[in-house]
């Protein structure tokens, strides 16, 4: 189980609250910043800056898709060396020899091979909790959808993050992050009530109660609210041009009014609007490629350099080379016990 309240975390995460017990989690529109902080949390176990933060039922695993973590190795070097530091300590593949793809090293993969190599790796681990960065990383959307539905099958309790909306929408719950603060959180089937919702403003008066409660009596007003004597605050939900019409009303009514902002809810339906067009580039790149390319682009290492900036959950993982991640008998010691320490 994995339990966030009010947290502010660093420099960027502020408002988080969650929890997950046996349900799957995604973190759509998150930052570098902000997924580095909430693997921070997670997977090393540091204490926020305010409110509180529980994980029972062992340690969790962090596993990024992105290029340029674990590419120096090949999955059964992964295995061996990630595995030691995992929740239940498994050491051994449960692979058939002939799979090929373990055999090469990650960075002379292409995206949706990459990425079919590290679901198994995670598979195997059988960890209770896992972290999954940017699954559909570099994938067109009927590669992304395979490997989102497979993520999501991984453990009892998962996190994952996504840009596309239909990648989001295939977890339980899911944490909308802007700016580096979590605007929404809920279940998925709440999304689309979001998206199709006239925006939200917050309206400031001061005037008579009766007289503003009979301006604000129509179903559009979500609430009112007295801030000090004579003032209000209320929530109401229009389009932008009868907020015009409406602002011109009051103003003609007698009410003064202080001021008028869009509520955080209209950056939650903006926010879901950009994810949404980004399945729709994905989906018109992924027809131009299928017309003209017949396989998919290769990503190596030098195309990303997320592994710099990855959480420090290991010591000496900057610069990796094969030949240094192997001891005596050959195997790689990249993320031996020597070399992974916990958070404080």
């Amino acid at each position: 189980m994995i339990s966030f309240t009010g947290v502010r975390s660093g420099n960027t995460l502020t408002n988080l609250t969650f929890r997950s017990e046996n349900r799957v989690l995604c973190v759509a529109n998150a930052a570098p910043e902000d997924i580095k902080e909430l693997a921070d949390l997670i997977c090393i176990g540091k204490t926020p800056i305010e409110g509180s933060f529980e994980c029972t039922n062992g340690k969790a695993v962090y596993i990024s898709f992105k290029p340029g973590f674990f590419d120096c190795l090949n999955g059964r070097q992964i295995l061996k060396t990630y595995s030691r530091v995992s929740c239940n300590g498994k050491s051994e593949p449960e692979f058939s020899d002939d799979d090929l793809l373990l055999d090469q090293r990650l960075e002379n993969l292409g995206s949706f091979e990459r990425a079919k190599v590290l679901l198994k790796v995670a598979g195997a681990m059988g960890a209770y909790f896992i972290f999954a960065d940017s699954p559909a990383y570099g994938l067109n959307e009927t590669e992304s959808q395979e490997i989102i539905s497979s993520v999501v099958s991984l453990a009892g309790n998962v996190i994952y993050t996504a840009d596309c909306l239909s990648d989001a929408v295939k977890a339980d719950d899911i944490a909308v992050i802007s700016g580096g603060r979590v605007i929404f959180c809920g279940a998925r089937n709440e999304i689309k009530s979001a998206l199709e919702a006239e925006p939200v403003h917050l309206i400031t008066v001061s005037g008579k109660q009766a007289e503003v409660k009979e301006k604000f009596s129509d179903e559009n007003t979500l609430g009112i609210e007295e801030i000090s004597g004579g003032f209000y605050k209320i929530k109401y939900r229009c389009g932008n041009e009868e907020l015009g019409k409406l602002l011109s009303e009051i103003k003609k009514s007698g009410i003064t009014l202080v001021s008028s902002v869009e509520s955080s809810e209209n950056r939650l339906r903006e926010v879901l609007t950009k994810m949404a067009e980004r399945d729709q580039v994905r989906r018109e790149n992924q027809i131009v490629q299928e017309q003209s390319v017949s396989g998919p682009a290769t990503l190596g290492i030098g195309d990303v350099t997320f592994a710099k900036e990855i959480p420090n959950m290991f010591e000496n993982n900057d610069d990796c080379e094969e030949d240094d991640s192997q001891n005596a008998d050959g195997e790689s010691t990249l993320f031996s016990p020597e070399n992974h320490k916990g958070g404080e």
